[in-house]
């Protein structure tokens, strides 16, 4: 069955614009190919097949400028060519209908410092439970001058007492070395291993402060450590009297 191009067609070889009468027959033969109806064309050619009376010269130019629109194709200059979707558009449309993943379905990425606020301290690893874990009162700088403050006054008021013994400058720093050993196990130590909540009181004293900023390099005391606990039990308990057991033979033999 004829379809309405041959027919525009024929019109317009029968109205032919000004000038374009040598365009003709070639348009309609590359029209016909491409529409694949030889044998239609030949049809109206030779009159077999009726055509509509001629319209005028007006109305086969508005024909003309109306049927003969383009479109094109991306990368293509054939204006026949079938229009395509584009792959960037299908993209986009696919990109708009699959639906977004909630915040609930997403994958939680956490970070250390997510885990410090979460679990609410400051030790490594950041998931290690400590619960009822009260913050620092004092900063690191307070509790260094303090401890470095209360050595140096051991190390000097050990030393004036070992003047007065008839002992080398080497004994009198063995002295105040043991001294300073002895204390610094049962004052500092001692607190640790007899006091397991330390880091839980509301009213802390300066050695639950030393440990709590200490196990900030090392947690396993904050997490209380079963063989870390043993080894400072026995430093705390042993090594600190023999050290204060040292400084009495060296003070007894001068």
């Amino acid at each position: 069955m004829l379809g309405p191009r041959h027919c525009v067609a024929s019109c317009l070889a029968a109205a032919p614009l000004p000038g374009s009468a040598e365009r003709a027959a070639p348009e309609r033969r590359g029209q016909d190919n491409a529409w694949g109806d030889d044998a239609a064309a030949a049809g109206f050619a030779s009159g077999a097949i009726p055509c509509p009376p001629p319209l005028p010269y007006a109305s086969a130019a508005l024909l003309q400028l109306t049927w003969r629109r383009p479109c094109f194709v991306s990368g293509s200059g054939d204006p026949l060519a079938p229009q395509l979707p584009s792959p960037h558009k299908s993209k986009a449309a696919a990109a708009a209908t699959t639906p977004s993943r909630s915040a609930a379905e997403r994958p939680r990425r956490r970070s250390s410092r997510t885990e410090v606020v979460v679990m609410g301290h400051p030790y490594a690893p950041a998931e290690l439970e400590v619960p009822g874990y009260v913050p620092l009162q004092l900063s690191q700088g307070e509790i260094l001058v303090t401890y470095i403050g209360t050595s140096l006054f051991v190390f000097l008021a050990v030393w004036l007492i070992s003047g007065r013994c008839r002992l080398s400058k080497t004994d009198r720093l063995l002295m105040c070395w043991w001294a300073f050993t002895g204390l610094t196990h049962i004052l500092i130590e001692g607190p640790f291993v007899f006091t397991p909540n330390f880091f839980q009181k509301e009213n802390p004293n300066f050695f639950d402060e030393v440990w709590k900023e200490y196990s900030k390099g090392d947690s396993r005391y904050v997490a209380r450590d079963a063989a870390t606990v043993t080894v400072e039990g026995i430093t705390a308990v042993l090594e600190g009297p023999a050290s204060l057991l040292a400084v009495y033979v060296f003070s007894s033999s001068g």
